[in-house]
Parts: C-alpha cells; sequence; structure tokens
C-alpha cells in the first residue's frame, strides 16, 4: 500500500482487559480523559483530549486509513481550535467517552482505556511504538489483558 500523503504510520496492539478493577504495575501519575465522536460521515475521528494535570484541552481530527495489518496503519492528525472542533461535533456520528491511565510493564509503556460510555465498565490495554525504538524486540502482551 502506498502511503497516503501527510500520513505516517502507526503502530499499535490492541487487547482487552479482564474484567473488574485493573491494578497497574508501574503507574504514572497522569491520565487523559478522551470524548470521541466517530462521524458517520466515513473514516473521521473527532477527538477532545483532556489532561489531569491541568493543561488545556487539545481538539483534533483524525483519520485512519484502511490496511493490511491491524498492527500498522496510516494516519493522519490534524489540531483544531475549540470553535473548529465545536462546528465539526455537529456533524453525526457515534460518541465514545474513556479514561486513558498509562501503566510500565517490562519497559513497555501501555495505556489502558476504561471507556465510560458505550461500552460501559470495558477495558483495553494499548501499546504504541515509540519512535525511539525501532522494533518490538522482546515484546510481551501486559499482565492486565486477557486472551
Amino acid at each position: 500500500m502506498e502511503l497516503p500523503k501527510y500520513a505516517r504510520i502507526e503502530h499499535e496492539r490492541r487487547w482487552l482487559v479482564r474484567p473488574g478493577p485493573v491494578e497497574l504495575v508501574s503507574p504514572r501519575p497522569f491520565s487523559r480523559r478522551l470524548v470521541d465522536r466517530y462521524l458517520e460521515c466515513g473514516r473521521l475521528r473527532l477527538r477532545a483530549i483532556e489532561e489531569s494535570d491541568g493543561l488545556p484541552t487539545r481538539y483534533k481530527v483524525t483519520k485512519k486509513y484502511p490496511a493490511e495489518s491491524p498492527d500498522e496503519q496510516p494516519i493522519v492528525s490534524v489540531f483544531l481550535s475549540r470553535e473548529e472542533y465545536e462546528a465539526l461535533r455537529s456533524l453525526p456520528g457515534q460518541d465514545l467517552i474513556k479514561t486513558r491511565r498509562y501503566d510500565e510493564v517490562g519497559g513497555w509503556l501501555f495505556s489502558i482505556d476504561t471507556f465510560e460510555a458505550p461500552p460501559r465498565d470495558s477495558c483495553c490495554a494499548r501499546w504504541r511504538r515509540s519512535r525511539r525504538r525501532s522494533s518490538a524486540g522482546s515484546f510481551h502482551r501486559p499482565m492486565h489483558s486477557g486472551k
């Protein structure tokens, strides 16, 4: 697949997390509340990012392109002003709200998403390869994930 103009490849793996409270191994002291709207007009996601450390809320629109591998896909994001975000928010779509906490396991940084609405009371663990690491190397599934 040819990389779309302005896109970068996102390397990501995701797992469902066992139901119930998630105990983090080495939790980071911050979290993010993500308010997403998946627009009905295509593959666009509108996102508000609320930081737990008091930083201003950020807004962006993202397009993830179809890919042969679910672990690697082209992605493009554009940051928006609040006014631009509010204008796009008026478009029809499906909402998803989650809190993202961060945990380090075996030298790898994971994010743990707890969904507020819908699907309520669900969790997902995700790993995204940082730019500093060139490969997954001895990467292992996080202990709090299911199969």
